[in-house]
């Protein structure tokens, strides 16, 4: 795997605090609109990162809104990793780190069409496995986590997951897979009810659909 990836995938194992009023605490946003929703006490791990998409939202459903930012190296190269940092807002301005995802969003690739090829050969290899960009939609709203995804030409999954306070995770809650018939319209296939299998976001992986 090249360094780039190996040095974002390090990453998630800093801590995102703020230890002292002298550090520096890096708040970087790729758009400025971005920069008035980041708390005072969330740092990015690194100044070589910023926050490309925040929602603010109450998953744990107790009253007090919480953060989840999306985050990824200024500068993105292929390979790159794309992650998704959970906080809990405890009381007013204060926030726990709660956890990082970073199997949200595909391994980031210049382009994703099949012409297109990179150096590194296992890049290449698990790049041919995506069926061009996959990800319609990662959208988090309340509890809820909607993960929508092509899995191949003219088929799609809709997972959708809840949080469950006790656990501190989402989990895979229902799976629908639909597929596109020729005047594009999407026809459900399969509408799976997986809430007692315990399927948590940590185990998502996008090459299990693929």
């Amino acid at each position: 795997m090249n360094k780039l990836y190996i040095f974002s995938i390090l990453l998630i194992f800093m801590s995102f605090s703020c230890q002292g009023q002298n550090q520096f605490c890096n708040q970087s946003v790729k758009y400025k609109s971005l920069s008035k929703k980041v708390p005072p006490t969330i740092c990015l791990p690194s100044d070589q990162v910023e926050f490309e998409e925040i929602t603010i939202t109450d998953f744990n459903q107790d009253g007090i809104k919480d953060f989840i930012g999306k985050w990824q190296p200024k500068n993105l190269a292929d390979g790159d990793t794309l992650h998704v940092s959970v906080y809990i807002q405890v009381d007013s301005g204060s926030y726990e780190f709660l956890k990082t995802y970073s199997n949200l969003y595909p391994i980031y690739f210049t382009d994703y069409s099949l012409e297109y090829r990179v150096q590194d050969s296992l890049l290449n290899e698990l790049k041919a496995r995506y069926p061009g960009y996959p990800t319609k939609e990662v959208e988090f709203n309340g509890d809820k986590l909607l993960l929508h995804f092509e899995a191949g030409v003219g088929s799609y999954y809709f997972l959708h997951y809840r949080y469950d306070p006790e656990a501190k995770d989402w989990y895979l809650e229902r799976r629908i897979y639909s597929e596109e018939d020729y005047e594009g319209n999407l026809h459900e296939v399969s509408n799976e009810y997986l809430w007692d299998e315990r399927m948590s976001l940590d185990e998502f992986n996008y090459f299990d659909y693929l």
